[in-house]
């Protein structure tokens, strides 16, 4: 306990004194006040009520920024003390937790998930073979589908604990596919992950996250309930309008996105994976457990030799042909969104009160644009040749092999073909887009510079394609 009370001390006089951050605006470089009024001018088009931005490097604040209106009724602004939901960025603290519990040797990550929570982990058929861990989980590889509608639109109000909410229709929870194969966000699996928190740690799930995750990053000001606090300052939820509140969401999964916080809280946050794990007060994370956090290990493109994809707290994205790393979140009302890049030394943390997802991704391209300003060219990889036998065994209808909510609709298809030495991809729509090789295995996109997508064989000798793209099996002829 005088160790927690310590930290937390030491994080108070830390924002306090130390922070550039902690009375309002601050973004000393010409360049970031020109975005800052970019994305003033997006909000302001849009109807968007308010926003925030954070800026950081390693050790330092670069920018923060705050426009617009908490509250359009009572007028009242953003400002530091403005607190906002971050949806399912929600998830990176959960992997957090997990992976600070697994080096304290509290948690196995690849230990079969029902020796560790019993009879509430999914039935999983393939067992024998595939056994189901909280790895897979966190990174979407479980074989879940996401959480069903009875799921989303449960009337909680914020009494529910995890064993009640993982008991409310369990059968959503079957597995799809063998675990370790295929990525597909669920929801559902955080809310496994934040049982077996509780089960090594024995307390609630969010009590550990304070002991683990927010107190020893200095995020004193960051919750995963709605406490009194947290109500007094937070911002207004709107529509798609700008303008329709929209009343608080208590998710039945905390973990998977029920996080409260002040922008500036997510500073020490941002620092530490800039630092690959470190922090003023020591080493927070190993560096393997980084490289867990951001990259896939657990599906069938990861095995190949696959790094672009879901980690366990974070996915790769790429910016005119850059490689970020980040997580986004939508919280009924909020859109979030953070991204860092080690090459740079930058990363940044943006938050708008309103559902627009098209006004976020718009914003988002002002900001990783001065992200990467200064980085020079991307080097893009020299096309792989493959012989025309290689590229003849590849060719033909794939089908979808994951679907995020199950069962419902058709499974998309996509089809491959060889043209000029080269493969293409023809989606519904017709439209036909390069895949250039970086080797036999891995391709990319002509704007990308790393490989995004793998076309490999399973155990069954099918091709499968996978990555940025989806999850795709070539559909044999007659089928």
């Amino acid at each position: 306990k005088l160790m927690r009370l310590a930290a937390t001390l030491l994080a108070i006089l830390t924002l306090t004194m130390g922070s550039a951050f902690a009375s309002g605006d601050d973004c000393a470089l010409a360049r970031w006040r020109q975005t800052v009024d970019q994305l003033e001018q997006i909000r302001a088009q849009a109807q968007v009520a308010g926003l925030a931005l954070l800026v950081v490097g390693p050790d330092r604040v670069v920018c923060v920024a705050y426009r617009g209106l908490a509250d359009r009724a009572s007028g009242r602004a953003v400002d530091s003390r403005s607190w906002f939901r971050v949806g399912s960025i929600s998830k990176s603290f959960t992997a957090l937790g997990a992976l600070r519990m697994a080096e304290a040797g509290q948690l196995d990550l690849r230990a079969p998930l029902a020796g560790v929570i019993g009879d509430l982990a999914p039935d999983n058929p393939w067992a024998p073979t595939h056994p189901l861990n909280l790895g897979q989980l966190l990174q979407h590889s479980a074989g879940l589908a996401d959480m069903s509608g009875t799921e989303f639109d449960y009337p909680n109000q914020g009494q529910l604990s995890l064993v009640q909410a993982l008991a409310i229709r369990p059968q959503s929870r079957a597995l799809r596919w063998p675990p370790g194969l295929h990525t597909s966000y669920s929801n559902s699996g955080a809310g496994l992950v934040g049982l077996a928190m509780e089960r090594a740690g024995g307390e609630p799930f969010e009590a550990l996250m304070q002991t683990h995750v927010l107190e020893p990053l200095g995020m004193v000001e960051a919750s995963f309930e709605r406490s009194a606090l947290v109500g007094e300052h937070l911002v207004t939820a709107y529509n798609s309008d700008g303008h329709s509140v929209i009343p608080y969401w208590h998710i039945i999964y905390r973990p998977a996105g029920g996080l409260n916080l002040r922008p500036a809280m997510m500073a020490p946050f941002l620092q530490m994976l800039l630092r690959e794990g470190q922090t003023d007060n020591g080493s927070f994370l190993s560096v393997d457990s980084v490289r867990l956090f951001e990259d896939p290990s657990q599906t069938l493109s990861a095995h190949s030799g696959l790094r672009f994809g879901r980690g366990m707290g974070s996915y790769h994205e790429q910016y005119r042909g850059h490689t970020l790393h980040g997580h986004g979140g939508d919280a009924d009302g909020y859109l979030a969104h953070y991204a860092y890049s080690r090459e740079a030394g930058l990363g940044y943390f943006l938050v708008i009160n309103a559902f627009q997802p098209p006004t976020l991704r718009r914003m988002r391209a002002r900001v990783e644009r001065q992200l990467v300003a200064a980085l020079p060219k991307p080097a893009y990889p020299p096309a792989f040749k493959l012989t025309e036998a290689e590229l003849e065994a590849r060719v033909g209808e794939y089908a979808e092999l994951t679907r995020r909510f199950g069962e419902r609709g058709r499974p998309g298809k996509v089809r491959l073909e060889a043209r000029s030495g080269r493969l293409f991809s023809i989606d519904a729509d017709g439209d036909r887009i390069p895949m250039i090789a970086v080797n036999a295995h891995h391709f990319r996109r002509p704007w990308q510079s790393v490989a995004t997508m793998a076309l490999i064989q399973d155990a069954d000798q099918r091709w499968i394609l996978q990555g940025e793209i989806g999850n795709y099996g070539r559909v044999a002829e007659g089928e």
